[in-house]
């Protein structure tokens, strides 16, 4: 004998029916000043929200642009976006400005001579960029070939330009994905490889990126180089000691060991923002000014609640990135200088380490 469903059974009796979903309403047209983070798939099915892996769309002169990690700790990268095709198919095709002195390396290196203006449209300059901007790079580029024969390095470079590992340009592709209401993003690279335009993952591939309503993220690029040093010190030696691992809840300070911004101007003063984790600590910190030097220094603590989010960045060597955003006041006028930032590495919990492979 053929049996009813359960859910079925209780709803043609007047028993509670299975909730209907309700519609996805998630548009490409309203995207303006909303946060994604990826939907990160684990080892055991499910998945979580990924912070490192965050963007954000805003316009600026009229232009939809989105501001994105890629997946990078410390930097942040701008790409501008035109949404094409409409209903089911349409898209938002977001890409980093063009780099187009690297553009004609990369197809001078294949072929000499190949570099011209309507080859570079072809490969994708827009037309908002100016012509004489265009001839420009291509002049540039030119003269850096021109350099390497001079100093007998074109010919080893020529094969670093014309690689299929030479990115030049980011291009993201932003989908929705109705289903599970969510941005399906496809990130990739573009390069050019004997004469030809090819594209390639980025290290977020293809991945369902899901709002995030948990307040404001960081998108600010760290300067290169270990110029915030993580210590368990509120002094700073005069030796620089060697990058340590740290336990969790340990108080950590992070100290500015750089050379911009450290010899205060006349009347002038001087603040910060802290973020831990690309999440906010602190706003507006001031910033003391000791025997002559301006003192760039913060406490923090990765305790037990930061655990997950650290292992997102790497399992087997916890890392914790803290950054300084800084401003200086002169004459009542503040202003942004820029924002540096420290990477802290912890030591590992066996609660979160990767299983060991089973026996074969």
């Amino acid at each position: 004998m053929r049996t009813l469903p359960l859910l079925a059974l209780l709803a043609a009796c007047g028993g509670p029916a299975e909730p209907e979903t309700p519609p996805c309403t998630l548009s490409l047209d309203g995207l303006e000043g909303s946060t994604w983070v990826m939907d990160d798939p684990q080892a055991d099915g499910t998945s979580k929200p990924n912070n490192q892996a965050r963007l954000q769309f805003r316009t600026e002169d009229g232009q939809l642009r989105m501001d994105y990690t890629v997946k990078d700790p410390v930097n942040s990268y701008t790409f501008d976006c035109t949404k094409k095709g409409e209903g089911d198919s349409a898209e938002l095709e977001c890409f980093e400005p063009p780099r187009m002195k690297d553009w004609c390396l990369a197809l001078e290196a294949f072929e000499e001579g190949s570099c011209t203006p309507p080859e570079l449209r072809e490969y994708g300059i827009p037309d908002s960029v100016s012509k004489g901007d265009v001839v420009a790079a291509i002049k540039e580029a030119k003269a850096e070939i021109k350099k390497m024969k001079d100093d007998k390095t074109w010919d080893k470079n020529k094969i670093r330009f014309n690689n299929l590992g030479n990115p030049l340009q980011g291009r993201v592709y932003v989908a929705v994905n109705s289903r599970t209401c969510t941005l399906k993003i496809t990130d990739n690279y573009m390069t050019i490889y004997n004469g030809q335009q090819k594209e390639d993952s980025n290290p977020v591939g293809t991945n369902p990126f899901v709002k995030y309503e948990g307040g404001e993220l960081l998108f600010e690029s760290c300067g290169p180089g270990r110029i915030v040093a993580d210590l368990e010190t509120e002094e700073l030696p005069e030796a620089l000691p060697a990058p340590a691992q740290h336990e969790f809840g340990t108080d950590i300070w992070y100290h500015y060991v750089g050379a911009d911004l450290v010899k205060p101007e006349d009347g002038c003063t001087y603040s910060m923002d802290t973020w831990a984790q690309w999440k906010p600590v602190d706003k507006g910190v001031a910033v003391d000014v000791v025997d002559g030097k301006v003192v760039w220094k913060a406490k923090h603590a990765f305790g037990d609640a930061d655990k997950d989010a650290l292992h997102q960045l790497n399992p087997m060597s916890p890392m914790g990135v803290f950054s300084m955003v800084r401003y200086k006041e002169c004459g009542g006028k503040k202003e942004k200088v820029d924002t540096v930032c420290g990477v802290a590495a912890y030591l590992a919990d066996p609660a979160f380490m990767p299983p060991p492979p089973e026996p074969k």
